[in-house]
């Protein structure tokens, strides 16, 4: 089967994110807009730190977590894995 340029056969990215507490402060101050992390197939991912809150335990943030994008690329959710 030829897929369309358009079709994207896989809208989500997995990432591993390890961010401490004291690290999750400069998202908190508003210093950081934009988290840039590797995905795990390699691919250099940006997105907001906005959705970082519902993320954090005490230890920060630390796993592999499923980003899913809408179609125009744009970050839709984001969970463990």
């Amino acid at each position: 089967m030829r897929l369309n340029r358009r079709m994207n056969p896989s809208r989500h990215i997995d990432v591993q994110l390890t961010l401490t507490a004291g690290q999750l402060l400069n998202f908190y101050r508003g210093n950081a807009e934009t988290v840039v992390a590797r995905s795990l197939d390699g691919r250099t991912v940006h997105f907001p730190a906005a959705v970082l809150p519902r993320l954090v335990t005490p230890e920060g943030v630390n796993g592999i977590f499923r980003l899913t994008f809408d179609e125009d690329n744009r970050l839709a959710d984001i969970v463990p894995v």
